[in-house]
């Protein structure tokens, strides 16, 4: 019994997060972090990260770095100045860099962060879905879903170039 209680404190320690959507809101109930300040907006506990609140035009809102979906992945990944784009602690939350995430425990590369995958906010293009839908209940936008399983894309392709082709549909024609 000792040994069991021991190792349930243990993995609530070493995973914190976890990604869960139990209303398919797209939207993390475990975890999010609108202002990019740190501090988890479910329960308002501090959380460990590797990326600095910079708010230059005094919002209130990191410049650097937010996570309105909790997915793990920055929201404002296009928008960041070049310099800090291939810098991992404000791409990810992975605070010890074993490039996994921090918040779904998917593993990751620059090429395929999977911020697509879960939540309203699709991080590689910068699209914000009003009306996210998850019909099938595994955390993504159907819609986005749809046009991946009905695309070709190109195995050796970077995701940025695949997410662009998808999402550059305007509608039917």
């Amino acid at each position: 019994m000792k040994i069991l209680c021991y190792l349930i404190l243990i993995y609530g320690l070493t995973f914190n997060f976890t990604y869960k959507d139990d209303n398919y809101d797209g939207i993390n109930d475990t975890f999010h972090d609108y202002n990019g300040n740190g501090i988890n907006d479910v329960d308002s506990i501090a959380y460990k990260h590797n990326f600095k609140f910079i708010d230059n035009d005094l919002d209130g809102i990191n410049d650097l770095f937010r996570d309105q979906d909790g997915d793990g992945v920055n929201d404002i990944l296009i928008y960041l100045p070049d310099s800090l784009k291939n810098k991992i602690s404000y791409i990810i939350l992975d605070y010890n860099n074993d490039h996994m995430n921090d918040i779904t425990g998917q593993y990751y590369n620059l090429y395929n962060l999977n911020g697509y995958r879960y939540g309203f906010v699709c991080e590689e293009t910068g699209k914000i879905f009003r009306n996210f839908k998850d019909k099938n209940k595994n955390y993504m936008n159907d819609r986005t879903e749809y046009r991946m399983k009905h695309r070709d894309f190109d195995r050796n392709e970077s995701l940025f170039r695949k997410m662009n082709r998808f999402t550059r549909h305007k509608g039917k024609r």
